[in-house]
């Protein structure tokens, strides 16, 4: 959807044009495959081409801190999002 790295232009654009004012839930997941692939592959938290770093920038912000967050990753090896949900955890 977005060239990483440029996680507070897309915030900033989204508050100019009013798009977080209803935002109610958010479909959260890295990437397989790079931007401009037209692929899109869901990769497990920090795994994948969006990376820690951005992830982290786009959860903590005050946009996103009311909204609903749904984990669309694949499970860990115990069979649960157990390991993504303690990291998101640990950047609150």
């Amino acid at each position: 959807m977005w060239t990483t790295g440029n996680e507070a232009s897309m915030l900033e654009k989204g508050r100019l044009l009013g798009y977080w004012d209803a935002l109610a839930a958010v479909h959260f997941n890295d990437s397989k495959y790079p931007s401009g692939s037209c692929k899109d592959r869901h990769a497990r938290i920090g795994q994948g081409y969006i990376g820690t770093k951005a992830m982290q920038e786009l959860l903590c912000a005050p946009e996103f801190q009311q909204a609903v967050v749904v984990l669309e990753t694949e499970s860990g090896e115990d069979g649960t999002h157990r390991g993504d949900i303690e990291l998101m955890r640990s950047w609150l």
